[in-house]
């Protein structure tokens, strides 16, 4: 038998929940002559109509999204509350497990995606190493991490089986799939301890905004040694202690085996370079190889500045925010992530530790994590041209040094010129990125804020525009 449905191609990738009505009906039997032909069919029967449920995937939409794989990052996955050997960033299949520590009130394993994702399936499996699973779940959805759904199916509340004692994956697919940034397994059952592992399902909405919680270069190296710095005159290389050490997860094996706060560092800066919106903040404790470190900072405060000049403290609700770091010497091995309630646009950052951890000495490692935030032109434009908020480039012959950093203010000047990296003089407002220099001509080449391009022959006093038809 065979049941036709969607014939009109309306539906769209992913598992979709089908109920329909049948009825069989058939003859006794059939009875043929010899050139095939059917004389008599006997007698017909009929079944009752029945209601008929199904499940049917229309590919592109139920890809694995990420746990297993490590595509969602550790930093996207978050929970409640967390044993230190159990933390959010261990809910995947290949490892053991993330357990919450507490077992009162809504507890919740939260995944970030970093841009608006189609869910329509989910996996929870128990617990690897000890027998704790969670047993029923509801699941609930966010587009903006802010304001919550809770998935339903048939108008109702949908609460999940989950897993038993075996190590056999339950899985389930979603009849109502849904589009979100956010999303949290609540547990409301549970054996001895609230633990699992999870994969969900779906697939990236194109064009999709992405969301701000990126790493911003702490970690990986983008935000360079020179970018970090403290109050110190200066620092004996053969300790540990220096800013450049205060990378989250680095393997720092010098003593204290972190960047240290005294009295005369005062805090950690961090300067990226351009303006950057910053969403989280994230702090461990000092490099060890045990499963313990006691040098850690359990409260700090943020300041953060866009000209290094003018400084605000970091508040919520009108008060300074005490933000909370690792609270014990097990958690202080892992990074503690802060959400920063109320975003901020800095291109400075300085992370002021204020309580020492159980060994009384003050070290820190650390990232920040949010998304670029420096303006850039809304022209969309030509594909034979890219532009680069960023340019510079050297005239050889007249030995004037160009630079362009892109601003969405009309009235000020992208571009600048110098010979002596002193007397530095304004280039047209209208000129946004400089190109190429001609030195045998004595020519330079830029663009303006329309994407067209432009030419200066007397080292961008004045402009004359080229016609598209010669590029």
């Amino acid at each position: 038998m065979a049941v036709v449905f969607d014939k009109d191609n309306k539906l769209g990738p992913g598992q979709h929940h089908v109920v329909t009505h049948a009825q069989i009906t058939y003859f006794e039997n059939y009875v043929e002559d010899a050139q095939g032909q059917v004389t008599n069919k006997g007698t017909f029967y009929s079944e009752p109509l029945e209601t008929m449920t199904f499940h049917s995937e229309v590919p592109g939409c139920s890809n694995p999204l990420g746990m297993k794989s490590k595509e969602i990052h550790d930093y996207q996955i978050s929970a409640s509350s967390s044993y230190a050997e159990a933390q959010p960033s261990q809910a995947r299949e290949l490892d053991d497990g993330w357990c919450a520590k507490n077992t009162k009130g809504e507890q919740y394993l939260q995944i970030e995606f970093l841009q608006k994702t189609r869910v329509t399936g989910l996996v929870t499996i128990r617990r690897q190493s000890k027998p704790h699973w969670v047993i029923e779940y509801f699941v609930m959805y966010s587009t903006d991490s802010n304001n919550w759904r809770t998935y339903t199916e048939n108008g109702f509340k949908k609460l999940f089986q989950g897993n038993t004692i075996s190590f056999t994956p339950t899985k389930h697919w979603l009849a109502n799939a849904f589009e979100a940034m956010t999303i949290r397994i609540i547990p409301t059952k549970w054996e001895i301890l609230i633990c699992l592992r999870l994969e969900l399902y779906g697939c990236l909405i194109k064009g999709s905004a992405n969301n701000c919680i990126s790493p911003l270069g702490m970690e990986s190296g983008e935000i360079t040694d020179e970018a970090l710095s403290d109050r110190r005159a200066s620092v004996d290389p053969s300790h540990g202690i220096q800013p450049k050490n205060a990378r989250l997860n680095a393997k720092i094996t010098k003593f204290p085996n972190g960047w240290e706060s005294t009295i005369e560092t005062e805090y950690l800066q961090v300067d990226f370079g351009s303006l950057r919106r910053v969403t989280k903040v994230a702090t461990q404790g000092a490099y060890t190889t045990e499963s313990y470190t006691l040098f850690f900072v359990s409260t700090y405060k943020l300041s953060y500045s866009k000209n290094k000049i003018d400084w605000t403290e970091y508040a919520e609700s009108g008060s300074v925010k005490t933000f909370k770091g690792p609270v014990t010497e097990y958690d202080a091995k892992y990074p503690v992530v802060e959400t920063i309630q109320s975003p901020f646009v800095a291109r400075y950052v300085r992370l002021y530790p204020m309580d020492a951890g159980s060994g009384g000495v003050k070290v820190m490692r650390a990232e920040l994590y949010g998304c670029f935030q420096e303006p850039l032109p809304p022209y969309t434009g030509s594909p034979d041209l890219e532009f680069y908020r960023r340019s510079f480039i050297v005239d050889s012959t007249t030995d004037q040094f160009y630079v362009c950093m892109y601003t969405d203010n009309r009235d000020e000047s992208s571009c600048f010129s110098t010979k002596d990296s002193k007397a530095w003089t304004a280039i047209d407002a209208n000129i946004i990125g400089m190109l190429a220099s001609n030195p045998r001509d004595r020519e330079i080449y830029a663009i303006d804020r329309q994407m067209n391009i432009y030419r200066s022959k007397d080292s961008g006093a004045s402009w004359s525009q080229i016609s598209r038809e010669y590029y």
